[in-house]
């Protein structure tokens, strides 16, 4: 593993990691971020990853699709930001994890 890559890998929380990984299993490897007025969701192979529907998950999920996205883990799919799909990089990151 290369320097670069310990780098990009400390970059990442256990949080962004497994919404990595998660998103890796799914077939099309696609990210759903959705609001509505239940709340913020954050979902990937039938998993949401925003435990409560408070204003402190909702932020914390936000954060993790944020650092995925700023990275370059992930890209977004859609015109109103709600789709995103794991890029090249991304899944090397995850073979980087395993």
């Amino acid at each position: 593993m290369s320097l670069g890559d310990r780098d990009l890998l400390s970059l990442l929380d256990d949080d962004a990691r497994e919404l990595l990984r998660d998103a890796s299993k799914d077939r099309n490897g696609t990210v759903l971020a959705t609001e509505t007025f239940g709340g913020f969701s954050i979902e990937t192979k039938q998993k949401n990853l925003i435990e409560g529907h408070d204003a402190r998950s909702e932020a914390r999920g936000r954060r993790i699709l944020r650092q995925l996205l700023d990275l370059g883990l992930l890209e977004q799919r859609d015109r109103d930001g709600n789709i995103f799909s794991i890029t090249d990089e991304g899944f090397r990151v995850v073979d980087l994890l395993s």
